[in-house]
C-alpha cells in the first residue's frame, strides 16, 4: 500500500507498479483487509486497483474495488503530474482513475 501511496516519492506510479509486478501472484484480498478496516484512504485504494487491473490482476482489483465507497471521485494515478495536451485526461470508468500513467501491461 505504501508503494502506491508514496509513488510520487519513489519515481511515480510506474515505479511502484514495476516493484509490485513480481509480488502480485502472492497477494490476496485478505492482505488488504487490515488497511480497509483501518480506513486506508480511498484514492490510494483506487490507484492500487488501477495498477492491479493494468498488470492483469483484474479479479483482485475488482474484489478491492467492491469494498470501496459507492461514490468515487476520479483520481490520477500519478499525483501532481501535468497533462501535456491541456485537454481533460481520459478516465478509467472501472477504477475511477484519471489515466495519466502508462503502466506496462504484462507480457
Amino acid at each position: 500500500m505504501d508503494l502506491v501511496h508514496y509513488a510520487s516519492r519513489i519515481g511515480r506510479i510506474e515505479r511502484a507498479a514495476e516493484t509490485l509486478r513480481p509480488l502480485l501472484p502472492l497477494l490476496k484480498l485478505t492482505d488488504f483487509m487490515p488497511a480497509l478496516a483501518h480506513g486506508a484512504d480511498t484514492p490510494t485504494l483506487q490507484r492500487i486497483g488501477f495498477v492491479m487491473q493494468t498488470l492483469g490482476c483484474a479479479s483482485l482489483a475488482d474484489a478491492l474495488h467492491a469494498r470501496l465507497p459507492y461514490t468515487l471521485r476520479p483520481v490520477p494515478p500519478n499525483v501532481g503530474a501535468k497533462m501535456s495536451s491541456g485537454r481533460p485526461a481520459p478516465v478509467d470508468p472501472r477504477r475511477t482513475a484519471i489515466i495519466n500513467a502508462s503502466v506496462p501491461a504484462p507480457t
